[in-house]
């Protein structure tokens, strides 16, 4: 089940409705219309904000427990420069969003 205005990347549209909402709105029932306010900006090309994914857990080992291990302290080392090349992506991707979000509004 949806929550109400769940923005997501699936179907047509960015926002959905919960299901109760759907059934209130097919018995006839009255609906806010601020509820509307997201459709309306997707439409006009005001840009959604998209909540950010749950920050990755921490992994439990640490680079000391790991000094035995040379293959494993490696394969840590990796995950770990893949992590921060994938967040500076990320914050990048983000950056350049905000840019063109800018350069559409002017």
């Amino acid at each position: 089940m949806k929550l109400p205005n769940n923005i997501t990347t699936e179907g047509p549209c960015m926002v959905c409705m919960s299901e109760q909402e759907l059934l209130d709105i097919k018995n006839g029932m009255p609906i806010p219309s601020w509820k509307f306010l997201p459709w309306i900006m997707e439409f006009l090309g005001v840009p959604l904000r998209v909540k950010d994914p749950p920050p990755p857990e921490e992994d439990s080992e640490t680079d000391e427990e790991m000094k035995e291990d040379p293959v494993r302290l490696k394969e840590h080392n990796d995950k770990k420069k893949k992590k921060e090349k994938e967040k500076k992506k990320a914050e990048e991707a983000a950056k350049k969003a905000a840019e063109e979000a800018a350069a559409a509004k002017a």
